[in-house]
């Protein structure tokens, strides 16, 4: 069963965007996704993601900003 939540990273401290983000994909389990909500250039996790993790996940863009 596939299930998805939201991660708002513009709730956390800087200091540890990074760090919550592996941790909530490193405890995704098969069918799972969540949504990344960011208050600056997304690309940029999807860009450490991809270095830390390979070609381990699929990324979409669901919205671009300014504007959420």
């Amino acid at each position: 069963m596939e299930s998805s939540f939201i991660l708002d990273v513009t709730l956390l401290l800087p200091h540890i965007k990074h760090k919550i983000l592996f941790e909530k994909f490193d405890n995704l389990k098969v069918g799972e996704s969540f949504i990344l909500k960011n208050d600056h250039h997304i690309k940029s996790f999807y860009h450490l993601l991809k270095s830390h993790r390979g070609d381990r996940f699929e990324w979409k863009s669901l919205q671009d900003g300014p504007v959420v």
